[in-house]
């Protein structure tokens, strides 16, 4: 595996260059200190720029995405400039690791519904909301049991709910 692996980060794969010694700070600079990788289903962890793309390039369409969000009915047009730059802002996540107030402020468009159902599908290849709808149903027996089984004034509260659910 330890060959395999050299030949990948030879031409520069990227989910293999991040963890190298030599792309971490000196502090960090320990083989098991800060290890990026991939947390479990993640499909895309660390993709490459799409091609002929540059960091500038990719920051600039990250701009103009900013100035296209406060348009209105603009929402094919933010689709396409997000999936167009997943890859930078999927590196700028794991090399910069931004708090979730720099990452909203870099990325205002991101944190819609439409947008996070979107970015879902990209990074993990399953859709979040059929996903959820299906366990849903498959579980939603047990939590009606639960639900029931509940007594004092959460039971009262969801009286009403429970008996259309009878219906």
């Amino acid at each position: 595996m330890g060959n395999y692996r050299t030949q990948l980060e030879l031409p520069g794969c990227p989910e293999l260059s991040v963890n190298t010694l030599k792309s971490k700070a000196a502090a960090d600079a320990f083989p098991a200190k800060k290890m990026k990788k991939p947390k479990r289903a993640e499909a895309n962890f660390y993709p490459s720029f799409p091609s002929g793309e540059t960091l500038a390039s990719l920051e600039k369409e990250r701009l103009e995405l900013l100035t296209d969000f406060r348009i209105r009915n603009n929402a094919k047009v933010i689709t396409g400039k997000k999936a167009h730059t997943f890859a930078y802002r999927q590196q700028e996540v794991v090399d910069q690791e931004p708090s979730i107030k720099d990452f909203k402020d870099r990325w205002p468009a991101l944190f819609q519904q439409k947008e996070v159902n979107a970015e879902f599908q990209r990074l993990m290849a399953v859709p979040l909301k059929e996903r959820f709808m299906a366990q849903l149903d498959l579980h939603s027996s047990q939590l009606i049991r639960v639900i029931r089984a509940k007594g004092g004034a959460t039971h009262q509260k969801i009286a009403d709910i429970m008996d259309t659910l009878d219906q």
